[in-house]
């Protein structure tokens, strides 16, 4: 009650039988089963029961029942809430159905924003048959972690107070607060994004305690991460790393030191919590210590930095890149009908041919995969025709019919027989149960955990609405168009290009970038030395990609370029293997190069090479060696 009455114009008093007083409505605090609380003002006579039961003694719920009695609905029951929240019927428990119902404007003010941070928000996974699958999905997903909170009133819950019991009514004239409100003491409360006496200077200082990144590629960090200055104590800050749904981003971590794992409390005091793809709306992993984290591959990736108020350490930092991924033809057709098998059918027309993204009903033809009403074991696979790295896979129900999959099981194959099913993270030997849809049409796309190189693909329903029906697409690498592997784009560091000589650090390695213009006495292109026997150029990708096709040029600044050259190709970066002629293997190719300084020549390898080190080696030059390169080629590639 103090809490109210410190925010707001609310006033309570104790009840004396014995002491006249004007308030005859009361409020009876009972220790019951649960918390609650009728909603406002039920009789201006008498009492009305707010139980504080086991369990609901913490200020924020209090506070919440508290907010009922004086009119404060649920703010997922706002009119507005499908603006900001997805609510997952299909997992709520029956009796709990009408604390989720949707109320007009007649029951429930919005003289302010949807607030994520209300004490009056129900949490993520509230009133769930299944505690594992969200009942409530933020459309905002950092808002994840923030709904349902229960340590007191937010900022915009005492706004709609003062509003509601009109706190600043005896307040001479008009509020003049622009961003903030007036409160009962007639001075402005302001956001935390401003301040003045008027709310009316943007605080430049604001703390970004929430970052959203969608740069092509970036680094994330703790506070001041330097590798020798500590982080500042009891911070916290969320960072969200968006591509657009064509896109995976891939994080990779190359420092982690926070205080270690607690192992009285058992848990992590200090850590960075990682949720990704389709554990965007779980609870995520938490690390700290000084192992790293494995590398990530999502469509989005959110990461929060918690410290507390006692050790500080160095903290983390990582480098991320957004790379593209494609559909790989189940809405398209360019998988066909004859791929798509499952394990049962609940007739021809529901069969396994009708499991395509967006496909709509067509005269008996219907809009979604079904089994067999009495199919123990079912599933929907896809033969991809050829190996393919799988990185997501998007879902919706029926398209005729309100019949959906709440949540599955993948599993893959390379040869048909063997299927091994996708592996939750930490914790191998745990299978991974994915959210799946909550109505017809809406796609829902998850991230695998780690992305598997396949040919077979299987979807396998773990619970649904009504009845088993799906339709899907599955995304990943394909043999399409290849992708620049980033020496142009500055993705591969200088760090990466070495050679067997340099004429000097001016015309180093790491001039020998595509496009690379001359800047001072920075040439345009990598020379050798003159007395360099077997001159090449090296480039360190940093983990294994198929490798495609190289394009060159010659020196930007100079007439100097490469008329051919060989490729050679390497895992580990001592034994390399010279790409080959086709037809002869023993025979090297030889590429043809360049014949002026800037034209582009693009040269495709005969057979692509899945390697980490990848060498050009040039046979014949105009002048001087002298060359600018880029390489191209598939995604990462695990063998």
């Amino acid at each position: 009650m103090a809490h109210w009455q410190d925010q707001t114009c609310v006033r309570f008093e104790i009840h004396d039988p014995s002491v006249s007083s004007l308030w005859q409505h009361r409020l009876k605090f009972i220790k019951s089963d649960g918390c609650y609380s009728y909603l406002g003002l039920q009789s201006k006579i008498g009492f009305q029961d707010v139980s504080i039961g086991k369990g609901c003694t913490r200020l924020g719920t209090v506070s919440h029942e508290i907010g009922h009695a004086l009119g404060f609905w649920h703010e997922q029951s706002r009119p507005d809430r499908d603006e900001f929240v997805t609510v997952n019927f299909a997992n709520i428990i029956q009796d709990k159905m009408n604390a989720f119902r949707k109320h007009t404007t007649d029951d429930v003010m919005t003289n302010v924003p949807y607030d994520y941070n209300s004490v009056m928000h129900y949490g993520a996974y509230g009133f769930g048959i299944d505690a594992k699958v969200p009942t409530l999905i933020p459309k905002d997903p950092l808002s994840m972690g923030e709904i349902g909170q229960r340590l007191g009133l937010s900022y915009l819950d005492v706004k709609l107070a003062n509003f509601m019991y009109e706190c600043d009514s005896h307040c001479p004239g008009a509020s003049s607060c622009h961003s903030g409100f007036r409160d009962m003491n007639c001075k402005c409360r302001c956001p935390e994004s401003h301040k003045g006496d008027y709310c009316e200077v943007v605080a430049l200082n604001f703390p970004a305690d929430r970052v959203t990144l969608t740069s092509r590629n970036g680094e994330v960090s703790s506070p001041n991460f330097d590798g020798s200055t500590n982080y500042t104590l009891d911070t916290s800050f969320m960072t969200y790393i968006k591509g657009n749904p064509d896109e995976q981003i891939r994080l990779k971590f190359d420092a982690l030191d926070m205080e270690p794992f607690d192992t009285s409390s058992k848990k992590c005091l200090d850590y960075i919590n990682i949720r990704a793809g389709g554990n965007l709306y779980y609870e995520g992993t938490d690390f700290c210590g000084n192992t790293l984290p494995p590398e990530i591959i999502a469509d989005e990736i959110i990461l929060s930095f918690h410290s507390d108020e006692t050790n500080t350490n160095k903290g983390f930092h990582g480098t991320y890149t957004r790379e593209k991924i494609s559909a790989l033809g189940l809405e398209s057709y360019v998988i066909p009908d004859s791929s798509l098998t499952a394990s049962s059918e609940f007739n021809a027309d529901h069969g396994a041919k009708r499991g395509r993204l967006n496909l709509a009903r067509v005269g008996d033809l219907r809009g979604g995969w079904n089994p067999m009403d009495n199919d123990a074991n079912p599933w929907i696979q896809v033969d991809l025709l050829d190996l393919y790295r799988i990185i997501s896979v998007a879902t919706q129900g029926r398209q005729d019919l309100d019949q959906w999959v709440n949540s599955y099981k993948l599993a893959w194959s390379t040869d048909g027989t063997t299927f091994r099913t996708v592996q939750d993270i930490p914790g191998p030997g745990a299978d991974k149960i994915f959210i799946g849809n909550v109505d017809r049409n809406t796609i829902m796309t998850n991230t695998l955990p780690v992305s598997q190189v396949c040919r077979y693909f299987r979807l396998m329903p773990v619970s649904w609405y009504k009845h088993i029906s799906v339709r899907m697409e599955i995304y990943g690498y394909g043999e399409g168009p290849v992708t620049a592997l980033g020496l142009e784009s500055y993705v591969i560091p200088d760090s990466s290009l070495t050679a067997s000589s340099e004429f000097n650090a001016d015309h180093g390695a790491k001039r020998g970038r595509l496009n690379l213009a001359r800047v001072g006495n920075l040439r345009g292109g990598w020379n050798p030395m003159d007395n360099d026997a077997n001159p090449w150029i090296q480039v360190d990708l940093l983990d294994l990609y198929r490798i495609i096709s190289v394009a060159t040029q010659g020196r930007q600044d100079f007439d100097q370029w490469v008329n051919s050259y060989k490729l050679a190709w390497s895992t580990d970066g001592t034994t390399f293997r010279t790409v080959q002629d086709i037809p002869g293997p023993g025979a090297d190719k030889i590429f043809i190069g360049n014949v002026d300084r800037n034209t582009i020549m693009t040269n495709t390898l005969p057979v692509s090479q899945v390697c980490r080190y990848f060498r050009l080696m040039p046979v014949s030059w105009y002048k001087h060696i002298s060359v600018r390169m880029e390489i191209y080629g598939e995604g990462l590639v695990t063998v």
